[in-house]
């Protein structure tokens, strides 16, 4: 991280040294500076480990960055209101890697109907 009192060529060079090292690791712009966050499970979220129960994916812990419920997880918003997971997955706009928890999560909740 730059410190804010970087001379404005010392910030130039490292975005490029960042932008090359990206391009060769083939990321997109979008999954450098919008990946998810992740929460760690919760205590209340011990059901996911039970004997007999099915694994919710880890995608269920993402945290939605935006939007009316941002700061709530995705399997939360799929347990609550699973028709705004629908709308994410058809027709919000949203960096490539929060698109795929999403369609994770919603695959989980309705069985991968459409």
């Amino acid at each position: 991280m730059l410190h804010p009192r970087t001379p404005d060529h010392e910030a130039e060079a490292a975005g490029a040294a960042f932008a090359r090292l990206a391009r060769a690791a083939k990321l997109a712009v979008d999954d450098l500076f919008c990946a998810p966050r992740i929460e760690q499970p919760r205590q209340d979220h011990q059901r996911d480990r039970q004997p007999g129960k099915v694994r919710r994916p880890a995608a269920c812990r993402v945290v939605m960055p935006w939007g009316r419920h941002e700061g709530e997880r995705l399997g939360e918003i799929a347990e609550n209101d699973p028709g705004y997971l629908k709308w994410l997955v058809d027709e919000a706009s949203m960096a490539p890697a929060l698109r795929r928890a999403v369609e994770i999560v919603y695959d989980h909740y309705t069985g991968g109907a459409a």
